[in-house]
């Protein structure tokens, strides 16, 4: 009875593996202790993010934090909530963390600060983990395109507060 078995597909997200990082990268006119102790202050990420992205509750109980809940924000789609996980800080050059819309997607973002002749190379760069079917459609439609220009925002802010 050779029947053929058809997979059963599992809802929500899949490994994202074939997708490229996205990076960005601005030398900032700071020292790189300073730009790490900003990126470290998860508080700063609601104005590193700009309109499209509200920190809206910190984990920090009095201590460097580890997470926090956020909202995302992108054009003609809904907000979604997502929750930040501190997964690795190597003081002062390097800060790596994970972003997960539940059941939806999940990302990596490692900032990585490194002094450049009295300045600081910022560098960010944000690895798709897991994707829905729909969101891997957003990107491959503009969604791609839509987070470089973000990243390339967030550097920009970030030099603007440096370097007031």
């Amino acid at each position: 009875m050779g029947g053929h078995r058809r997979k059963t597909r599992r809802p929500g997200a899949s490994p994202a593996g074939g997708i490229a990082p996205l990076v960005g990268s601005r030398v900032v006119p700071a020292r790189h202790t300073e730009v790490f102790d900003l990126l470290d202050d998860l508080h700063n990420h609601d104005w590193i993010g700009g309109r499209w992205l509200d920190v809206v509750d910190v984990a920090d109980d009095g201590a460097p934090a580890r997470g926090a809940t956020l909202v995302l924000r992108r054009p003609f789609l809904p907000d979604r909530t997502a929750v930040s996980t501190i997964e690795e800080r190597r003081r002062p050059t390097r800060l790596v963390g994970t972003v997960e819309v539940p059941g939806a997607a999940t990302a990596r973002l490692a900032w990585d600060v490194a002094p450049s002749d009295g300045r600081t190379l910022v560098v960010l760069t944000v690895t798709p983990l897991t994707l829905r079917r729909r969101d891997r459609l957003w990107l491959a439609a503009g969604g791609r395109r839509w987070i470089q220009a973000r990243i390339e925002a967030m550097l920009g802010r970030l030099e603007d507060r440096v370097g007031a």
